[in-house]
């Protein structure tokens, strides 16, 4: 697997981590430290890791959706 499928699966990987700790509280609301952290961190590793990765092969006009959610979830978890 290349550098780019890899960070791709990455990304998708801790998204989907980020959702099964999301699920287990029903609250629409996310109040729990814990759970602030890891959608924080899921966000961060998109901007610090993967958009490098994947920004160098497929360009920056393919990313601005995902670089809008993960600005949001930045903003939610302050």
């Amino acid at each position: 697997m290349n550098q780019v499928q890899t960070a791709i699966n990455s990304a998708i990987a801790e998204v989907d981590r980020l959702r099964q700790t999301l699920r287990r509280n029903n609250a629409k609301q996310v109040k729990l430290a814990e759970e602030r952290a890891i959608a924080k961190s899921t966000a961060l590793s998109w901007f610090n890791t993967h958009r490098q990765v994947i920004s160098a092969s497929l360009g920056d006009e393919n990313l601005p959706e995902i670089d809008q959610l993960c600005n949001l979830i930045l903003r939610c978890t302050c």
